[in-house]
């Protein structure tokens, strides 16, 4: 893989995508619609030429060829075929950065590995998907690395989106402070805990949430005691919120119906709090 010098980025909770590389298991191949490929025409002019020689045992000729040639193709940056989405911050597009959550890039490519060169501060988390499979969560290293982040691929094409984790906490207590009459005192309590929460998440939204259980009956002060400790903190720190979540009327564990209306409310509460995710 050849490495493209980045540039750093100032802002620490910036991460920078600096380049894609990935390695074909055969020559000839190559990403599809993200670089051009005529680079490796000429390799696979030379394997055809091993055909024309009648006299070499051409079984052994192709078997070392299709295993020693694996080309290694780097994709930049800027390539023009890469989409972008979300806000990216590129002043110099050779190193465009992910400022904000939900920031990604997508492409399709053709090899059996892949390999992205990310610089970070070390505060940053992203999600690689492949082939839109489950996510692989990499935390960012300080600085300048290179990870694999797939191996053993099919030959083929296959798709690769990488994408800046939103970067929020949800806390849902309460619920047994109820059921125990511990009363006011949670506030403080509460205050003191999502301020050591804040010191292991700095760049975090911070969501503190109650519900849908009995803790949020009609009569129960335990909402306003939620919503006391989210004003004490929003002194400090505006990115702490408070989300109550509506009673699910039996006071019992939710089921997927309450569930689903708590996701709901949830997703509602976070887009209010960062527009900028897409």
């Amino acid at each position: 893989m050849i490495a493209v010098p980045p540039k750093l980025c100032d802002d620490p909770t910036m991460l920078s995508l600096l380049l894609l590389a990935c390695t074909s298991a055969h020559p000839g191949s190559g990403p599809v619609d993200t670089v051009d490929t005529a680079d490796t025409a000429d390799t696979a002019d030379t394997v055809d030429t091993v055909d024309t020689v009648d006299t070499v045992d051409s079984v052994d000729t192709v078997d070392t060829v299709d295993t020693v040639d694996t080309a290694s193709v780097t994709i930049s940056p800027d390539d023009p075929l890469l989409q972008y989405m979300g806000r990216l911050v590129a002043p110099d597009p050779a190193a465009p950065a992910f400022y904000w959550p939900g920031t990604a890039v997508r492409a399709r490519f053709e090899g059996t590995s892949l390999k992205i060169h990310l610089d970070d501060a070390g505060t940053n988390w992203v999600n690689v998907l492949i082939d839109e499979l489950e996510p692989q969560v990499l935390a960012c290293t300080p600085g300048e690395a290179t990870y694999v982040v797939a191996e053993g691929l099919d030959e083929g094409v296959h798709t690769v989106e990488v994408n800046k984790r939103t970067e929020n906490v949800v806390i849902n207590l309460g619920q047994n402070d109820y059921w125990l009459g511990v009363g006011a005192p949670i506030t403080l309590a509460y205050v003191d805990f999502v301020q050591k929460v804040r010191g292991h998440h700095p760049d975090a939204q911070i969501f503190l949430a109650l519900g849908s259980m009995d803790a949020v009956a009609p009569g129960s002060p335990y909402s306003a005691y939620v919503e006391a400790a989210v004003a004490n903190l929003r002194r400090s720190d505006p990115d702490v919120h408070a989300v109550v979540f509506e009673y699910n009327g039996t006071g019992t564990h939710p089921i997927a119906a309450d569930h689903q209306l708590m996701s709901d409310t949830l997703v509602s509460a976070i887009r209010a709090a960062m527009p900028e995710l897409p």
